[in-house]
């Protein structure tokens, strides 16, 4: 790398929710760098908007090895995410000579908020074969006609471990009230869109108790994501109200006729 290249770099700091992993990078500022947003199923379900440093500018103080590692698909990419609060961190893919390309999720970075990038789309749902579906019964409730406004629909983490229906009013409304995005910590790094159906309008078909469990600050609203896939799946909000919030990204993509 070129010295006037080096200088042209800035060095930002990241960390997943919990604080168990660390690292700096350093990269063209991102006031003025494209960031990727693509829309393959599993960059879709993790929120992830990445960049693609050098490996020589990635350095992780801590935590590396707290890093649990997911392979789907072809399996080419590893994609990274913290075993304690499910912050999916980074993916890699192995490139020849044996070296490594990597991406960084921007949304692990400190003092950097979506809304102020400069995005580029990527068609990465182009690539490869399509994403397969669990199959799910139907009707998944037993009252399946208890409330005819309401829209059955299913969800399920990234590697299938996690399976679930919910019921809620149809997304193709688009009422203002009806998803909600957060600006908190942690809805801004996991990329969390809401819904809150109350918790008997959600089914569980496979895989509750594979999911992990992170709580912080008050501990009343723990986060549940697959231990597996690092899928975020929802937020148990029973210690305030009768509600969870589900997370729509672990939703089918063309069920969201919001998009």
């Amino acid at each position: 790398m070129s010295t006037s290249l080096a200088d042209e770099l800035e060095t930002y700091h990241g960390n997943c929710h919990c604080g168990a992993v660390r690292f700096t990078i350093r990269t063209p500022s991102l006031s003025t760098h494209e960031v990727s947003s693509c829309n393959c199923s599993i960059c879709t379900r993790n929120g992830y908007l990445m960049i693609y440093p050098a490996p020589e500018n990635v350095t992780f103080q801590q935590g590396f090895d707290n890093l649990k590692e997911f392979y789907f698909g072809s399996q080419a990419f590893v994609h990274r995410f913290c075993k304690t609060c499910g912050s999916s961190v980074n993916a890699a893919m192995s490139v020849k000579g044996g070296g490594e390309m990597l991406a960084i999720n921007v949304r692990m970075l400190q003092g950097i908020h979506p809304e102020d990038l400069k995005l580029k789309f990527h068609d990465g749902k182009a690539y490869g074969a399509p994403y397969t579906y669990p199959v799910f019964p139907i009707p998944a409730f037993p009252d399946a006609d208890a409330n005819p406004k309401l829209v059955e629909y299913p969800g399920n983490c990234q590697c299938g471990t996690v399976t679930f229906t919910m019921r809620a009013p149809s997304f193709a409304d688009n009422t203002p009230e009806q998803c909600w995005q957060c600006n908190c910590s942690i809805c801004d790094r996991n990329g969390y869109l809401f819904v809150y159906p109350p918790q008997h309008d959600v089914i569980f078909h496979t895989g509750y108790d594979s999911l992990s469990e992170y709580t912080f600050n008050t501990k009343r609203k723990p986060h549940k994501f697959c231990g597996t896939c690092g899928s975020s799946i929802f937020l148990d909000k029973t210690a305030v109200n009768d509600g969870w919030a589900m997370n729509v990204w672990a939703i089918p993509c063309q069920l969201l006729e919001f998009r």
